[in-house]
């Protein structure tokens, strides 16, 4: 099973002046995401202690990532969402015709 990259972000170390509180977090930072997630789907988060090029704090980096298996989960259940949607909107259809089948409409005078 491969990790499949989903996101990307980093964390940086708060200055102990702006901390107001000893609950308040170390490190703070933000994600990139490159898509949505369902609840309950499990995300693999990545970290690593980098330092800049041109001096300065270090900082972490973090990767997002989720299993093959989950991903092809994910496709598997938007395509029967998708069926569903689409049976549903046949239904509809149906309903506002007044439940007749489009077959109905055929010419049953076909000599063959």
């Amino acid at each position: 099973m491969a990790n499949v990259k989903v996101g990307n972000g980093a964390l940086f170390k708060q200055d102990e002046r702006d901390r107001r509180s000893d609950s308040a977090p170390v490190y703070t930072g933000q994600i990139e995401l490159e898509r949505d997630f369902r609840k309950g789907e499990r995300i693999r988060l990545a970290g690593w202690i980098q330092t800049p090029k041109r001096g300065g704090d270090k900082y972490i980096s973090l990767a997002l990532s989720i299993q093959e298996d989950d991903r092809n989960d994910r496709r598997r259940d938007d395509r029967d969402d998708r069926r569903r949607d689409d049976r549903d909107d046949r239904r509809s259809r149906d309903d506002r015709d007044g439940g007749l089948d489009r077959r109905d409409d055929l010419d049953d005078e076909i000599p063959f």
